[in-house]
């Protein structure tokens, strides 16, 4: 059911990256990577994904500017945002256009759930 689908993971932790990116692909998914919102939506114009999980606190684009910028640019991939900062509400994630908000320091299989309820769901 997830095998074939495509996250793209946007963090500029490289470290948090390369253990999130583990456990995706465990699911057999692909996992692409960028390291800021910036980046992330230059390659949502050349490619598509079924999901995408970002943090919110980077530098030159933060997870909440990324998900207003692609909901203002017709982009409807569904976007998961992930933050350590608890001041941070799910009404906040949803308000910019995005689906959800994970604290970032959450267990293995609670990624797992909130990754196939929405790739499957989308």
């Amino acid at each position: 059911m997830t095998k074939d689908k495509r996250i793209l993971l946007v963090d500029d932790d490289a470290l948090f990256r390369g253990v999130v990116k583990s456990c995706i692909e465990k699911l057999n998914m692909k996992v692409f990577e960028a390291e800021n919102g910036l980046i992330a939506l230059e390659f949502l114009h050349s490619n598509e994904v079924d999901l995408i999980l970002s943090d919110v606190n980077m530098p030159e684009m933060t997870g909440f500017e990324l998900s207003r910028a692609m909901r203002d640019q017709g982009i409807r991939t569904p976007i998961i945002l992930i933050t350590g900062n608890p001041d941070y509400t799910k009404a906040d994630a949803v308000q910019c256009g995005a689906r959800d908000l994970m604290n970032k320091f959450f267990k293995t299989d609670e990624l797992i759930t909130v990754i196939q309820n929405n790739v499957v769901s989308f």
